[in-house]
Protein backbone atom coordinates (compact mmCIF):
# COMPACT_ATOMS: atom_id res chain seq x y z
CA UNK A 1 0.00 0.00 0.00
CA UNK A 2 0.96 3.62 -0.50
CA UNK A 3 1.47 6.07 2.13
CA UNK A 4 -1.61 8.11 2.13
CA UNK A 5 -0.76 11.46 4.32
CA UNK A 6 -3.87 12.54 5.85
CA UNK A 7 -5.15 16.17 5.74
CA UNK A 8 -3.70 18.27 8.78
CA UNK A 9 -6.77 20.18 9.09
CA UNK A 10 -8.23 17.03 10.22
CA UNK A 11 -5.55 15.81 12.04
CA UNK A 12 -6.24 18.86 13.71
CA UNK A 13 -9.59 18.35 15.13
CA UNK A 14 -8.55 14.80 16.36
CA UNK A 15 -6.29 16.19 19.25
CA UNK A 16 -7.43 19.18 22.13
CA UNK A 17 -4.79 21.27 21.72
CA UNK A 18 -1.77 22.76 20.34
CA UNK A 19 0.81 20.77 22.00
CA UNK A 20 -1.02 17.50 21.17
CA UNK A 21 -1.26 18.48 17.55
CA UNK A 22 2.17 18.91 17.22
CA UNK A 23 3.51 15.90 18.51
CA UNK A 24 1.28 13.65 16.50
CA UNK A 25 2.32 15.31 13.87
CA UNK A 26 6.11 14.89 14.79
CA UNK A 27 4.98 11.29 15.26
CA UNK A 28 3.99 10.71 11.64
CA UNK A 29 7.18 12.50 10.60
CA UNK A 30 9.05 10.13 12.19
CA UNK A 31 7.29 6.75 11.66
CA UNK A 32 8.85 4.45 9.03
CA UNK A 33 5.39 2.60 8.90
CA UNK A 34 1.97 3.40 7.81
CA UNK A 35 -0.05 6.74 8.77
CA UNK A 36 -3.11 5.02 9.80
CA UNK A 37 -0.93 2.43 11.94
CA UNK A 38 0.47 5.80 13.54
CA UNK A 39 -2.79 6.80 14.22
CA UNK A 40 -3.63 3.80 15.90
CA UNK A 41 -0.95 4.16 17.99
CA UNK A 42 -1.54 8.13 19.06
CA UNK A 43 -4.51 7.15 20.21
CA UNK A 44 -5.14 3.86 21.94
CA UNK A 45 -4.95 4.42 25.91
CA UNK A 46 -7.35 7.12 25.66
CA UNK A 47 -10.79 7.06 27.16
CA UNK A 48 -12.52 9.56 25.37
CA UNK A 49 -11.10 8.41 22.21
CA UNK A 50 -11.35 4.54 19.97
CA UNK A 51 -10.57 3.86 16.73
CA UNK A 52 -11.72 1.03 14.59
CA UNK A 53 -10.41 -0.51 11.49
CA UNK A 54 -11.57 -1.68 8.78
CA UNK A 55 -10.64 -3.97 5.67
CA UNK A 56 -11.18 -2.65 1.69
CA UNK A 57 -14.63 -4.53 2.23
CA UNK A 58 -15.14 -1.87 4.97
CA UNK A 59 -15.70 -4.85 7.53
CA UNK A 60 -14.47 -3.87 10.78
CA UNK A 61 -11.79 -5.93 11.91
CA UNK A 62 -10.69 -4.22 15.17
CA UNK A 63 -11.28 -1.90 17.60
CA UNK A 64 -9.62 -0.27 20.00
CA UNK A 65 -10.03 -1.30 23.49
CA UNK A 66 -10.85 2.05 24.64
CA UNK A 67 -14.18 1.42 22.95
CA UNK A 68 -15.87 0.41 25.80
CA UNK A 69 -14.73 3.57 28.04
CA UNK A 70 -16.78 5.53 24.82
CA UNK A 71 -19.55 3.72 24.16
CA UNK A 72 -20.33 0.54 27.20
CA UNK A 73 -19.73 -2.29 24.41
CA UNK A 74 -16.70 -4.46 24.41
CA UNK A 75 -14.73 -4.63 21.08
CA UNK A 76 -16.30 -8.29 20.40
CA UNK A 77 -19.66 -7.32 21.08
CA UNK A 78 -19.37 -4.49 18.44
CA UNK A 79 -17.49 -6.67 15.76
CA UNK A 80 -20.03 -9.48 16.22
CA UNK A 81 -23.03 -7.47 16.09
CA UNK A 82 -24.71 -7.53 12.56
CA UNK A 83 -24.36 -3.89 10.87
CA UNK A 84 -21.88 -3.08 14.48
CA UNK A 85 -21.08 -0.05 15.35
CA UNK A 86 -23.56 1.73 12.97
CA UNK A 87 -26.48 -0.62 14.24
CA UNK A 88 -26.31 2.08 17.18
CA UNK A 89 -25.95 5.36 15.46
CA UNK A 90 -29.28 7.24 15.80
CA UNK A 91 -31.45 7.07 12.70
CA UNK A 92 -31.63 10.03 12.07
CA UNK A 93 -28.36 10.65 11.99
CA UNK A 94 -27.69 7.90 9.43
CA UNK A 95 -28.00 9.80 6.10
CA UNK A 96 -24.84 11.48 6.59
CA UNK A 97 -23.16 8.75 7.76
CA UNK A 98 -23.96 6.32 4.81
CA UNK A 99 -23.03 9.04 2.31
CA UNK A 100 -19.52 9.32 3.33
CA UNK A 101 -19.59 5.45 3.17
CA UNK A 102 -20.72 5.94 -0.31
CA UNK A 103 -17.87 8.21 -1.42
CA UNK A 104 -15.37 5.87 0.59
CA UNK A 105 -16.45 3.42 -1.88
CA UNK A 106 -16.83 5.75 -5.21
CA UNK A 107 -14.34 8.15 -4.87
CA UNK A 108 -10.92 7.08 -6.07
CA UNK A 109 -9.65 10.48 -4.66
CA UNK A 110 -11.34 10.44 -1.19
CA UNK A 111 -8.49 9.59 1.64
CA UNK A 112 -10.16 11.22 4.40
CA UNK A 113 -13.44 13.03 6.05
CA UNK A 114 -15.37 13.93 9.13
CA UNK A 115 -18.41 12.75 10.58
CA UNK A 116 -20.20 13.74 13.87
CA UNK A 117 -22.89 11.90 14.71
CA UNK A 118 -25.52 10.64 17.79
CA UNK A 119 -25.02 6.88 18.98
CA UNK A 120 -26.76 5.09 22.02
CA UNK A 121 -24.38 3.59 24.18
CA UNK A 122 -25.07 0.55 26.33
CA UNK A 123 -26.49 2.53 29.38
CA UNK A 124 -28.94 3.80 26.77
CA UNK A 125 -27.28 7.18 26.78
CA UNK A 126 -27.76 9.21 23.87
CA UNK A 127 -23.83 10.74 23.18
CA UNK A 128 -22.71 12.71 20.04
CA UNK A 129 -19.57 11.33 18.58
CA UNK A 130 -17.10 13.18 16.08
CA UNK A 131 -15.47 10.78 13.35
CA UNK A 132 -12.54 11.09 11.36
CA UNK A 133 -12.31 8.62 8.12
CA UNK A 134 -8.35 7.79 7.21
CA UNK A 135 -8.45 5.46 4.21
CA UNK A 136 -5.21 4.03 2.41
CA UNK A 137 -5.57 2.93 -0.93
CA UNK A 138 -3.09 1.07 -3.53
CA UNK A 139 -0.98 2.25 -6.47
CA UNK A 140 -4.55 2.07 -8.37
CA UNK A 141 -6.43 4.31 -6.17
CA UNK A 142 -8.48 0.60 -4.63
CA UNK A 143 -9.21 1.44 -1.01
CA UNK A 144 -7.28 -0.82 1.41
CA UNK A 145 -7.76 -0.57 4.92
CA UNK A 146 -9.19 2.21 6.69
CA UNK A 147 -9.22 3.66 10.02
CA UNK A 148 -11.63 5.47 11.75
CA UNK A 149 -10.79 7.60 15.04
CA UNK A 150 -13.36 8.31 17.02
CA UNK A 151 -14.29 10.35 20.13
CA UNK A 152 -16.76 12.33 22.34
CA UNK A 153 -17.64 15.53 21.39
CA UNK A 154 -19.05 16.86 24.58
CA UNK A 155 -18.82 20.44 23.62
CA UNK A 156 -22.27 19.26 21.04
CA UNK A 157 -24.02 17.55 23.58
CA UNK A 158 -24.28 20.52 26.03
CA UNK A 159 -25.01 22.19 22.72
CA UNK A 160 -27.70 19.97 22.61
CA UNK A 161 -28.69 19.80 26.50
CA UNK A 162 -29.01 23.81 25.87
CA UNK A 163 -31.47 23.38 23.04
CA UNK A 164 -33.57 21.08 25.25
CA UNK A 165 -33.74 22.78 27.93
CA UNK A 166 -34.69 26.18 26.31
CA UNK A 167 -37.58 24.18 24.21
CA UNK A 168 -38.34 22.64 27.53
CA UNK A 169 -39.04 26.15 28.56
CA UNK A 170 -40.24 27.96 25.50
CA UNK A 171 -41.66 24.92 24.48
Amino acid sequence: MEKSKPDKNILKDLVKDEESYNRLLEMLDLNGSSYLSCLKDFFKSTSEYFSRVTDYKNKTVEFSGSVKNVTGYEPDELINKPGNIISFILEEDLPSVKKLLTKIETDNNFLSGNLTYRLKRKDDEIIWLKETVSIERDAKKKSGKSLQHIYRNFGIKKIGNRFSAVQRIFG
